[in-house]
């Protein structure tokens, strides 16, 4: 019986590191294509993803060929920070109006501006229980924050 529980044991471990192994593994294969992207070298999704990207840099008016000066990408993400803090904040306030939230005591517009805002920063602090059901902003406002609003780091090259 003993002998039977060290096996178990030393099986899980053994996944364990095969499991951790994999995820090292993975997260090298990542960075290694996104460096070739940023390098703008071929990758294997290339002849796929390469005509996608081109069509929204057209539909964008950007000219991939030239550096994005600073002040430019500042007010950039200004704006994109705006809009996402605006979106986020209208879904909450469209949300408390439907039949569903209205029965079960809605957020006050004081935590939709608070939620909003902290999504915006990356903080995310959510002053709101489980018995408010904000379930479409958390489906489409929030993930959206939560997806998009860290990528901008990741497009420094740091040599």
């Amino acid at each position: 019986m003993r002998n039977e529980k060290r096996l178990t044991h030393d099986r899980h471990r053994l996944d364990q590191i095969l499991l951790y192994g994999a995820i090292v593994r993975a997260g090298q294969t990542a960075g290694a294509v996104h460096d070739a992207r940023l390098q703008r070298e071929r990758t294997l999704l290339s002849p796929v993803l390469r005509p996608i990207e081109a069509g929204l840099y057209w539909i964008g008016g950007v000219d991939e060929r030239r550096e994005q000066h600073w002040l430019t990408y500042t007010v950039a993400m200004l704006l994109f920070h705006v809009g996402g803090f605006l979106i986020i904040y209208a879904l909450m306030r469209l949300q408390a109006v439907c039949r569903s939230i209205r029965r079960n005591n809605p957020p006050s517009p004081r935590t939709f501006l608070n939620t909003a805002i902290s999504f915006i920063t990356n903080t995310n602090w959510q002053n709101y229980g489980a018995k408010h059901a904000v379930l479409l902003v958390q489906m489409l406002g929030l993930t959206h924050q939560n997806f998009l609003s860290a990528p901008p780091a990741s497009r420094w090259r740091w040599r």
